[in-house]
């Protein structure tokens, strides 16, 4: 009985067709976190407190702008996978359903963003700042019912391996964001200086042009005849059973998603006691440290759409194997080079986005553990796209609440306050930040081992008897 045996060397095939399907993805997620790479730039040369305020406003909305996000990257899974199947009907409800449920879900979370200053008592968010934090949220929450529906359309169209679409519909709604900013946050002609709420309404704008981009390219690339969809099925192929399915499959990645996006996030609402400085610093960080993390998200997107696809085709076990060890290699050669760009330019990337001394100063401070955490963040990434491939979401979600919230947001608000454990303000938080992602991406690497055997029958680093 022959046995194929699993290779460690580099799988350069996989690892080119991993490349060449993530890279207009990682292009989109780029381009969307240019938006607030914008907004924080442009916010903090207005002033401290205007960037304090988008700092904790968007504390706030990019939690639920993470967890739309997850529930439509179940869309990509299922779709991939009805594709991979050559299941056309199922397309075209999975294209149909993800619209209804966008609507549905937009109208929720508009209901909480407008309604999120009750959090601020708990955070003790400082008057003088809490007014323009409330203005800035609820401006963006009027782009969210457009913004839900471009995510549909998102995760229907990578899930049929058409990456391009979501990367040139980000683009646009950059390149309009920046004049917009402009206007709105400074005035101009007959606009008046609005601040952090002119921010908010320039993002809410530049985020209800997206979906309409979509619809404009999916005709002029035929993408919708290629799938045998046509868009009026948005009216009628939509069936609850699938709604269901969607929410069962993006729902745990939603939610796991929201769960890491608001360890990050709420850092910022926790620092806003330490005063306007601490926030802006932490908002700087966390800015570049997430536009690096474009990249590694970037491959979890075409890890989940390949290992699907392959999943559903019941290809070789092997086959599964490279794409996955291509990711990982991929993800970690990336990390390594963020944490050395970090540590090497942590003095002068921070001037980007401010010219008041103490903030950049406390910045450069804090990308000494963004730079450590380059490594652990791409890891467990990869791994949970991976594991979104192989629709196993809910352990990671439970996985994401011990060693985000249970661990390391405890951590991190003991490290920051408490004398015992130093007091160590900021930087305290970014050391819970820090072993939470440790605690993630080995409690992934190790449900990406056990799901695998489940899902092919062999273990990972198991010879294949054939």
């Amino acid at each position: 009985m022959n046995e194929k045996k699993l290779t460690y060397g580099l799988p350069l095939h996989d690892m080119k067709r991993l490349v060449v399907l993530a890279a207009p993805i990682i292009a989109a997620q780029v381009m969307q976190s240019l938006n607030g790479f914008i907004d924080t730039v442009m916010a903090g040369r207005h002033s401290p407190d205007t960037l304090s305020q988008v700092a904790m406003g968007s504390a706030i909305w990019l939690p639920m702008l993470i967890l739309s996000a997850g529930v439509f990257n179940g869309v990509s899974a299922l779709t991939s996978h009805a594709f991979g199947a050559g299941d056309k009907k199922g397309v075209s409800q999975l294209f149909a359903s993800s619209v209804l449920l966008s609507v549905l879900l937009s109208a929720l979370l508009v209901f909480c963003l407008r309604n999120s200053a009750v959090v601020f008592p708990l955070f003790d968010v400082p008057q003088e700042l809490g007014g323009g934090i409330v203005d800035y949220v609820d401006m963006v929450s009027l782009g969210f019912p457009l913004l839900l529906i471009f995510w549909a359309f998102r995760g229907w169209v990578e899930g049929l391996h058409h990456t391009k679409p979501a990367m040139i519909a980000s683009l646009a709604s950059v390149l309009l964001n920046i004049p917009l900013n402009y206007i709105f946050i400074h005035g101009w002609w007959v606009v008046p200086e609005m601040g952090a709420k002119g921010c908010g309404i320039a993002t809410a704008i530049s985020m209800s042009t997206m979906p309409f981009w979509m619809i404009y390219l999916f005709k002029k690339q035929g993408i919708m005849q290629e799938a045998g969809v046509r868009l009026r099925a948005i009216f009628k192929d939509w069936d609850l059973g699938i709604v269901k399915r969607i929410v069962k499959v993006g729902g745990p990645v939603g939610v796991s998603g929201f769960i890491e996006g608001s360890f990050f996030c709420v850092i910022a609402i926790m620092l806003a006691p330490l005063g306007a400085t601490s926030v802006a610093a932490h908002q700087i960080t966390i800015n570049i440290s997430g536009t690096l993390f474009m990249v590694p998200l970037g491959f979890n997107f075409a890890l989940t759409v390949a290992v699907g696809k392959a999943y559903g085709e019941n290809a070789p076990v092997e086959e599964i194997k490279r794409l996955v060890l291509s990711g990982l290699y991929i993800a970690f050669a990336f990390a390594i080079c963020s944490c050395i760009l970090l540590l090497t330019c942590r003095e002068l990337i921070p001037m980007l986005y401010s010219n008041d001394a103490p903030v950049v100063a406390l910045a450069s401070q804090l990308l000494i553990f963004a730079a450590i955490f380059q490594i652990p963040d791409g890891m467990q990434v990869s791994l949970y796209g991976v594991l979104k491939g192989l629709q196993d979401t809910v352990v990671p979600m439970i996985i994401a609440v011990f060693a985000y919230w249970i661990i390391g947001a405890m951590l991190g608000y003991s490290f920051t306050y408490f004398e015992v454990f130093g007091a160590m303000g900021a930087k305290g938080a970014w050391i819970g930040l820090n072993i939470g992602l440790v605690l993630a991406s080995v409690a992934y690497g190790l449900r990406m081992l056990s799901i695998f055997k489940q899902r092919t029958g062999v273990g990972f680093f198991e010879a294949n008897k054939a």
